[in-house]
């Protein structure tokens, strides 16, 4: 971006100018707002004036600096932009929007920086005060650099900030790692996290305490609910404060010998042995219990590990991350532990009728056009028509090679950046069952549906049987909620271009019957993937074969 804009001395005398990273951040975002009254699109956004349009790791690229003697290139972490992000957000300086393409900044009171009718009416007084204005700086100046140097405490309370905003950086950056393991998708801490960090931090926890009892918090949660997520550190808080309160208590009893005899004694290693079955991963060495062997002999758990390269400390990654996403990826797939098996190859095709041949092709076709077609609007799959024919088979087939399949990120847009496809299998049926009997799980639930990668619907609008004039006859088993609810994830993504696997029992007509508005949509998003299986029921449903 070339040419000038404007900023006001003033920033100097603003608290900002005492933080450099998040005066540069607020600097920059200045620097490359709109400035055209008119504004300008841009990765088709409109982006009015003083609005900018970043990923966050552009952002980080963007903000590059070098340090030191060897002149090395550094970066600012991650967590410590989206923190300064954060306080700017609630200084009521930007207002952050993220988008599909990255996050929206705007600039608030952008016309107090930019607008040349602001600095035209202080010019004057500005020159007919700047000798004075010099001189008294250098006072102000000289006086400052005596007090300082009678008060040694501002250095101490300088170097106590920084030691804890350190610390809350190196939280936050190994809760952001356990988030991004147990997700399988790259995770930030919120503000609201942050702040719970801090207050851990002011505890006076140690660091290396705390990204232990982190890590454990972590573990024992997927130990209990292997489906579910911490969504907030005020979860992990809560454990890690109440593991400090039980190493203080150890502490203090260590140092107070045992009375009561032999009887008090084997009472206290009762509840301890009680203590250690309850929660064995809370266990010690210097306690004389067991210590739980990490899953990762190469980064001991810790997800990476830091490297001196050429004199500059580097971080890397441990390759077992890649498998913790992916077995993150399947377990939240909701795909149950036999329809993990289902691949092409188990599939029978030989002696089965031309139809299911084709459905075959065209579920091994669309796999392999995936990555080429997923962003396109024709990017799904249907499989219509007889029961028993295999189309469940050969849909989770498609999921579960999909699950195991790279793509970019679609976050940050960035090729080079790639993650596993995640995948949600929705059983019509049952899942509005679940649903029903627990609606407080409702919005999450359908929010999940809408945005994951992929979507896999089985048998949408399965059919139940009903007597009509005399004879049975087959009719939706659709209510007007369950069309609604539908109606909302099929719309978001189609919108959105996102894929859906879909499996039913009806045609593309009955569908039609059912709700035609969705309907269509399905069939525009799959009309290069789409296989009706009608024919001789004996020799179609592999459940009626010899």
């Amino acid at each position: 971006m070339r040419g000038a804009f404007q900023m006001s001395r003033d920033i100097f005398e603003n608290p900002i100018w005492e933080d450099p990273v998040k005066f540069r951040i607020f600097f920059f975002i200045i620097g490359n707002a709109v400035f055209s009254q008119d504004g300008v699109t841009h990765a088709g956004v409109h982006l009015k004036r003083g609005q900018y349009l970043r990923s966050l790791r552009k952002l980080r690229e963007d903000l590059t600096y070098r340090e030191g003697k060897g002149n090395a290139i550094k970066q600012y972490p991650l967590t410590t932009i989206q923190r300064k992000l954060k306080s700017l957000e609630n200084e009521e300086k930007i207002i952050m929007k993220t988008l599909e393409n990255g996050t929206l900044f705007t600039v608030i009171n952008y016309e107090k920086y930019q607008g040349l009718e602001n600095y035209k009416k202080h010019e004057m007084e500005q020159l007919r005060n700047s000798d004075g204005t010099v001189t008294e700086q250098e006072r102000n100046n000289n006086k400052n650099v005596k007090e300082c140097s009678k008060n040694d405490s501002v250095v101490v309370t300088n170097t106590h900030e920084t030691n804890s905003n350190h610390d809350v950086d190196k939280i936050a950056e190994r809760y952001a790692d356990l988030r991004t393991a147990q997700e399988g998708k790259e995770i930030y801490p919120s503000i609201t996290d942050y702040d719970a960090i801090a207050q851990v931090v002011a505890r006076g926890i140690p660091l290396p305490q705390t990204i232990k009892w982190l890590d454990q918090c972590f573990e024992e949660y997927r130990e209990r609910d292997p489906n579910g997520a911490i969504k907030s550190f005020k979860y992990c808080m809560k454990y890690i404060e109440s593991r400090h309160e039980e190493s203080l208590a150890k502490s203090q009893a260590k140092e107070v010998k045992p009375s009561g005899g032999i009887a008090a004694v084997i009472e206290q290693i009762k509840a301890k042995a009680n203590e250690v079955q309850k929660n064995p991963s809370l266990a010690d060495k210097q306690d004389g219990l067991i210590e739980r062997e990490p899953k990762c002999n190469e980064c001991q758990d810790k997800l990476g590990w830091l490297e001196d390269r050429n004199g500059i400390e580097v971080y890397v990654k441990c390759p077992c991350r890649e498998q913790r996403a992916l077995a993150n990826n399947i377990r939240t797939s909701e795909i149950t532990d036999s329809f993990r098996k289902a691949d092409f190859k188990t599939f029978q095709t030989e002696d089965k009728p031309e139809i299911v041949q084709h459905a075959y092709e065209c579920a091994v076709t669309y796999f392999k056009d995936f990555k080429d077609i997923y962003k396109e609007r024709c990017n799904s799959i249907q499989l219509l028509g007889s029961s028993g024919a295999g189309k469940t088979h050969l849909l989770t087939a498609v999921a579960n090679y999909l699950m195991r399949t790279k793509i970019p990120d679609p976050k940050e847009y960035d090729k080079e950046r790639q993650r596993y496809a995640q995948v949600h299998y929705f059983p019509f049926v049952e899942g509005f069952n679940n649903l029903r009997d627990d609606f407080e799980k409702l919005e999450a639930k359908i929010n999940r549906m809408q945005t994951v990668d992929v979507l896999f619907i089985d048998d949408l609008f399965k059919p139940v049987s009903k007597w009509h004039n005399g004879e049975r006859i087959k009719v939706p088993r659709a209510t007007e909620w369950q069309i609604e609810q539908m109606q909302a994830v099929v719309n978001y993504r189609y919108l959105n271009h996102k894929p859906v696997l879909v499996s039913s029992e009806w045609d593309v007509d009955g569908l039609f019957d059912v709700d035609e508005a969705l309907a269509s949509r399905l069939y525009e998003m799959s009309k290069d993937y789409t296989v009706v299986i009608k024919g001789d029921r004996m020799k179609l449903n592999h459940r009626m074969g010899d």
